[in-house]
């Protein structure tokens, strides 16, 4: 379901106000990190948190590793 969702509808529900939600969204990030070595997404985080200081788009981006903490 969510991973067939684009980027923007992801980060959309990763601030929904249900726990189960934004804990599926947070894994379907962590998914595609693993998966992805690219910064994109990295980069998309960081633009997100910039504009609305998501506090689990910062739990995403400060528990980053290798290859994506270089980012």
């Amino acid at each position: 379901m969510a991973q067939q969702a684009n980027v923007g509808e992801l980060l959309a529900m990763l601030d929904s106000p249900m726990l189960g939600v934004r804990d599926d969204v947070t894994a379907v990030f962590k998914e595609n990190l693993n998966s992805d070595r690219g910064p994109m997404l990295v980069n998309t985080l960081v633009d997100y948190y910039l504009e609305t200081s998501s506090q689990p788009a910062l739990h995403i981006l400060t528990t980053l590793q290798e290859p994506h903490d270089k980012h």
